[in-house]
Formats: C-alpha cells, structure tokens, sequence
C-alpha cells in the first residue's frame, strides 16, 4: 500500500509543479502588465524575463514529466484521477 501511495502522491507531485510553473508565468506576465515602461523600463525588462523563465522551465518540466510517464505508465490501481469539476 505505500508502494501505492508513492505512485499517487508523485503523480499529484509532479502536476502541482506544472501548476505552480505557470501560475508564477502568469502572475508576472499581470505585473508586466500593471508596470509603465515609460516609468520603469527596469521593472518591465524583469517582468518579461521572469515570466519568460517560468514558462520555459514549465514546458520543459512538463515534457519531462509526460515522457517519464508515457516511458513508464503507473498500474491502473495507482493512476490518479482528477478532482470533479464544480461550476
């Protein structure tokens, strides 16, 4: 059963991550958008490369992790299934 709840927990692990990747893209693709380039061409050139950086590591983190996962599926009784949808 551990066995298991390793599986599942590294599956959530490794989406979290992906999430967390672009969260941090968006939040400061939204600075960049709040900041005046006029004012502060500093404070912009940072946003865009940060909000750069954090796509690049998500997309590269992702096609890791979905070859990882296409290379060496779990067993079906460990796959996790994503939470219901509330609207």
């Amino acid at each position: 059963m551990r066995w298991i709840e390793e599986l599942q927990c590294l599956q959530v692990e490794m989406k979290s991550a992906v999430r967390f990747f672009r969260h941090q893209e968006q939040f400061w693709g939204m600075k960049r958008e709040f900041i005046d380039h006029q004012l502060q061409p500093g404070h912009a050139a940072w946003a865009v490369r940060q909000s750069a950086m954090w796509h690049s590591i998500g997309m590269h983190v992702e096609s890791k992790f979905t070859a990882l996962v296409a290379s060496d599926p779990p067993p079906e009784f460990a796959k996790v299934s994503p939470p219901p949808l509330y609207i």
